[in-house]
């Protein structure tokens, strides 16, 4: 369970990466392969597919897979705090309904 959760913090960063490049206002995307973002990326999107295909093995993806709604809440939270992006109250409502919705899968899930 543990390494599912850190493949949805590796997605999560990798989200968080893609939008750094997106300030940098390249006009020719063959620019990206100057920028170190971009193979961060790829990085990030690598070790967590392979995290989670190792996850996968000791776990039921029915168990796993609910964590993944966890990347909205976690690529909101960064997002808040990397680029000040706003968020309200609905978000934060409809971002604690993820949380609880995961939180009574799992518990389900361990019974």
């Amino acid at each position: 369970m543990i390494l599912a959760l850190f493949s949805v913090i590796l997605n999560a960063l990798a989200q968080v990466t893609i939008k750094s490049l997106t300030a940098l206002n390249v006009s020719n995307p063959v620019d990206l392969l100057r920028h170190w973002q971009l193979y961060c990326t790829g990085l990030l999107y690598c070790a967590s597919i392979v995290t989670w295909f190792i996850a996968l093995k000791g776990v039921p993806l029915s168990t796993a897979y609910p964590l993944q709604a966890l990347g909205y809440v976690l690529v909101t939270v960064l997002a808040y705090f990397t680029f000040h992006e706003s968020v309200g109250a609905a978000q934060i409502g409809g971002l604690a309904l993820i949380v609880s919705g995961v939180t009574v899968l799992a518990w389900g899930a361990g019974r």
